[in-house]
Parts: C-alpha cells; sequence; structure tokens
C-alpha cells in the first residue's frame, strides 16, 4: 500500500490558500465509517478540538463549532488566540479558562 487513497472506498479531497498559508483536507468513507475519537473540548461542549505540532515545534490545538451552521473556528497556542468566522467575534467564544460550559 503507497498511501490511504489505496484503500478501497476511500477518497481524499483538499484546498489550499496559500495567501493565508492555510488549507483544509477531506477523508471521504463512501461506505461510511464510526469515528475512533471523542473531539469534544473538555472545557466546552459546545467546541471539538483538534491538537496540532509543526515541523517547527509550535504546538497548540483548532477549536471549531460543534453548532450545526455556526462558523468559528479558533486556533490557539501557549501565545495567541486566533478566530476565525463570523461567529467568531461573538462575546459568548469558547471558554478558553473558565469554567466548564455545555451544549445546548
Amino acid at each position: 500500500m503507497k498511501g490511504l487513497t489505496d484503500i478501497a472506498g476511500i477518497r481524499v479531497g483538499h484546498v489550499s490558500d496559500f495567501e493565508a498559508i492555510t488549507g483544509c483536507t477531506a477523508i471521504l468513507c463512501e461506505q461510511g465509517a464510526v469515528c475512533g475519537a471523542d473531539l469534544r473540548y473538555e472545557a466546552d461542549d459546545r467546541f471539538a478540538k483538534i491538537a496540532f505540532a509543526t515541523p517547527s515545534g509550535m504546538t497548540g490545538h483548532v477549536l471549531f463549532s460543534r453548532i450545526l451552521g455556526e462558523h468559528a473556528t479558533y486556533f490557539v497556542t501557549k501565545e495567541t488566540i486566533r478566530s476565525y468566522g463570523e461567529a467568531a467575534l461573538r462575546t459568548d467564544g469558547p471558554n478558553f479558562f473558565g469554567e466548564r460550559r455545555e451544549l445546548g
């Protein structure tokens, strides 16, 4: 096997925005699949969390809204929190440092 797309029923797509230095990869399972990880952000059920590490050693996580139709994504490192999407600018964004919040 040379790569993920060598598996029958798996399709991979990608789009890049070189000006913004960002991109997104989607992995599609044509027959359906079950996620093997809990992506809920432990401090705020309204968000999912994915950790990252760059080749240069930067670490952090990306939070994105679990609410259907809401566009709110946060890029979080030790040094900064950057927000993207029209809903990300609202005052009740993710609970980065306080008490736990529940979805709903």
